[in-house]
């Protein structure tokens, strides 16, 4: 029997009187893979910044397990929710090292800090050569995978991301989009994703929602949806 992880109910949000989210519901289950899709300006990082409380909603309601919660960000890494913003944001003035510490901020026990980073950098062993380097010298591929792997040091079960391919070249694109399969199956990580590459996202995820002016417009499996005409009518900007 499947297990409700998450659930966004009637989600609305605005910036400055411009509505982000109207009425938006989503939900997903442990170890599923999710992607939200639509046009630029549908909604689909506020979706994200929203679950793990970095905009506030104007109205609606989270669930975490069946239980109502008020995100809050440091409270949502304690819960098991890990969230890894666009635009691969490391501090470029640590070393990798001190990147990944800092993703273990939140742990009650530090003795378990060196166990985690081991085990993230089984997934990342590119990294392994690199921990004393400064993170500004990274490649931009090694960037966005310091930043999975950070994300990945409190053993989420949620894990949101936000466009993990912008910028970078297509061969590290389908690095970087191999290593996001490889942590949804080998740590059963359930994972959110919002990202405009859109051939291959839907051969990874479970389910997909298309979001478009604020509102879902549609959710499903990836083969149903791409083999409608709506997927090419909501990016083109065609959808009533």
């Amino acid at each position: 029997m499947s297990e409700k992880l998450l659930r966004l109910e009637h989600a609305h949000l605005s910036y400055g009187g411009v509505k982000a989210l109207d009425n938006v519901s989503i939900e997903i289950e442990r170890g599923e893979m999710l992607a939200l899709m639509g046009p630029n300006g549908a909604g689909k990082s506020s979706v994200l910044k929203a679950i793990f409380g970095l905009a506030p909603l104007q109205s609606g309601k989270i669930f975490w397990y069946g239980q109502p919660i008020a995100p809050v960000p440091y409270q949502m890494v304690a819960r098991g929710i890990s969230f890894v913003p666009q635009g691969r944001r490391v501090f470029q003035n640590l070393s990798v090292l001190e990147n990944l510490e800092l993703g273990g901020v939140s742990l009650k026990n530090k003795k378990e800090l060196p166990e985690r980073i081991a085990e993230v950098l089984e997934t990342f062993p590119a990294l392994k050569p690199k921990l004393k380097a400064f993170s500004g010298s990274l490649s931009g591929g090694q960037q966005q995978m310091l930043a999975l792997a950070r994300g990945l040091i409190t053993r989420p079960e949620l894990l949101l991301l936000d466009e993990p391919s912008l910028g970078l070249a297509p061969k590290i694109v389908a690095e970087v989009f191999e290593k996001i399969r490889e942590i949804n199956q080998r740590h059963n990580t359930a994972i959110i994703v919002v990202e405009h590459n859109i051939k291959t996202l839907l051969q990874m995820v479970h389910r997909v929602y298309i979001l478009d002016k604020g509102q879902v417009i549609t959710s499903g499996e990836p083969k149903v949806l791409n083999q409608g005409s709506l997927l090419k009518k909501v990016f083109l900007g065609e959808a009533v």
